[in-house]
């Protein structure tokens, strides 16, 4: 009988060697992910800790008349791990809130309540535009989607300072 009690401590002490190993190996992946920019610290933060925007804009036309701007495009690239926001700016002087570098813009995904923000390589910075705007010109804005957490068809709110455009459906 003390030889299935000692058998069943090995297996015991196995198992516990293994599971702390385990965790070990993913935090070290985990921290190494973060360190490299694989994985940004803020990629999905609870929609709890959103402040809402003040202007909230759901009409396409209102887009045009308030910021002077119309939504060309929501696309997923680079294999569903960027959300390409594209806009064309109709007044310039109406857009140019959307061009102040200090505002951080972030797409909030309804389905999976969790914010995304910029895309910004270390090397590069910010992946958005940074000229003046100009009339009948295109912008762009690149956002992460590290977790492929935003689909095809999700709708999704853009926020850029007080800008809010809701309900866009991701093409």
């Amino acid at each position: 009988m003390n030889e299935n009690v000692s058998g069943f401590s090995s297996n015991r002490n196995f198992l516990i060697k293994l599971l702390v190993s385990t965790v070990a190996l993913v935090s070290i992946i985990g921290i190494i992910a973060l360190a490299t920019g694989l994985l940004p610290s803020d990629f999905a933060i609870k929609s709890e800790n959103l402040e809402p925007a003040d202007s909230i804009v759901t009409d396409r036309q209102l887009l045009e008349e308030r910021w002077g701007i119309k939504i060309e495009s929501l696309r997923l690239s680079a294999a569903n791990y960027i959300l390409d926001f594209r806009y064309r700016v109709i007044d310039p002087i109406k857009a140019a809130p959307l061009f102040i570098r200090k505002t951080k813009p972030y797409i909030f995904d309804q389905l999976s309540n969790k914010k995304f923000v910029v895309s910004s390589p270390p090397k590069v910075g910010p992946m958005r535009s940074n000229a003046n705007p100009a009339a009948n010109r295109v912008y762009f804005i690149l956002f992460t989607n590290p977790g492929k957490f935003v689909k095809s068809g999700n709708k999704v709110n853009v926020v850029i300072g007080d800008f809010k455009a809701e309900d866009l459906i991701v093409e």
